[in-house]
C-alpha cells in the first residue's frame, strides 16, 4: 500500500460522524413514552379496583367486627385498631400518587429534552433543569415558574422559553459554536468537569452559574 493510499485510509478512519449518524427519531421516543404512560396508567388502574374490593370487604368485616364488639364491651379497642388501618391506607395511597406524578414529570421532562437537544449527554442535563419547572396538579403535568410557583404557561411555551432565553444554547441542537470556551460545549457535546482549566471554570461560573452547579456539584 502506497503512503497516498494509507493517508487516504486514515482519514477515512477519522471522519467525524455526520448529523445523519446522530439522528434521533423523535416520534419514536415520543411513542414509547406514551406506551409507557398509559401501561402505568393501565396498571394503577387495576390496582386501584383490586385495593378497593379489598376495602369493602375489610369494610364489611370490620363492621361485623365493631357491632360484636358493642355487644361484648371492647368497641373503643376496636374502634383505635380501624383508624391506624384506615390512615395506614391513606398513607400507601399517597405514596403511590407520588409515585404517578413523579414518573408523569420524568416522562414529559425526557419528551422535551428529546425534541431540544440532540445527544443524549445534553438531553440529561437539560431534563434536570426542565424537571425544576414540572409539577402534577390532579393528576395532570403542569409547569411552574422559577420559583416553583403556579404558572398560566403551556409546555409549549416552556419548550419556547429554553429555546429561546440564551441560558441554555450550549445544550440545544443547532445553536451551538464550532469552538469550546466559557460554555463548557464543543460540537461534539458536552465537556467532562476534569477537562477544564481553572480559567475555564471561573469563565464558565460567571457566564452560565446552572452550567456550573451541574457539572461541578454531583
Amino acid at each position: 500500500m502506497t503512503d497516498e493510499v494509507k493517508d487516504e485510509a486514515i482519514i477515512g478512519d477519522e471522519a467525524p460522524q455526520t448529523n445523519a449518524d446522530k439522528t434521533i427519531d423523535y416520534e419514536a421516543v415520543q411513542a414509547e413514552l406514551e406506551r409507557l404512560r398509559q401501561h402505568n396508567e393501565k396498571l394503577i388502574g387495576e390496582k386501584r379496583q383490586r385495593d378497593e374490593i379489598a376495602r369493602q370487604a375489610q369494610l364489611e368485616r370490620e363492621r361485623i367486627e365493631r357491632e360484636a364488639a358493642k355487644k361484648n364491651g371492647d368497641f373503643e379497642a376496636l374502634e383505635k385498631s380501624y383508624q391506624e388501618k384506615l390512615q395506614a391506607r391513606e398513607a400507601e395511597l399517597n405514596e403511590l400518587y407520588k409515585q404517578r406524578d413523579t414518573q408523569a414529570v420524568n416522562n414529559e421532562s425526557q419528551r422535551l429534552a428529546s425534541q431540544l437537544a440532540d445527544t443524549p449527554t445534553n438531553q440529561q442535563l437539560l431534563q434536570r433543569f426542565i424537571k425544576d419547572r414540572l409539577s402534577v396538579v390532579d393528576g395532570q403535568v403542569r409547569v411552574v415558574d422559577e420559583e416553583g410557583k403556579p404558572s398560566a404557561n403551556t409546555l409549549d411555551d416552556l419548550a419556547h422559553e429554553f429555546r429561546t432565553s440564551g441560558m441554555y444554547d450550549s445544550l440545544l441542537a443547532g445553536t451551538r459554536g464550532s469552538g469550546t470556551g466559557g460554555s463548557g460545549v464543543s460540537a461534539k457535546g458536552f465537556k467532562p468537569a476534569h477537562e477544564y482549566t481553572e480559567a475555564e471554570r471561573i469563565e464558565l461560573a460567571t457566564k452560565n452559574p446552572e452550567l456550573f452547579r451541574q457539572t461541578f456539584n454531583k
